[in-house]
């Protein structure tokens, strides 16, 4: 059996769950913001090749890595993959 060094990555959209509780937000603007999320998280999955698991307000991506010459740049390609998911999950939710 041949061992697979992979990376698994997890995000939370922190606070979410409190503030969806909040019984004076309409839930039309809970809505918004969570078709704004899975929006910019359905364009990254389709520009990755990262394989990306759905959990509520969450997502969880998993890498496998490369030989031992690619390993870093895999790893480091997921860490920037998440940042820019962030960016431009901030700027969406902030646009509105």
């Amino acid at each position: 059996m041949e061992k697979t060094t992979i990376i698994v990555a997890y995000g939370d959209l922190i606070g979410y769950t409190n503030w969806s509780k909040q019984f004076d937000i309409p839930q039309h603007y809970k809505d918004s913001f969570m078709d704004k999320f899975y929006d910019e998280l359905g364009w990254f999955i389709l520009s990755s090749d990262f394989k990306v698991k759905i959990l509520g307000d969450g997502f969880m991506i998993i890498r496998e890595l490369g030989n031992e010459g690619a390993r870093m740049y895999d790893a480091v390609r997921v860490l920037f993959g998440m940042n820019k998911l962030a960016s431009a999950i901030k700027n969406r939710i902030n646009s509105r």
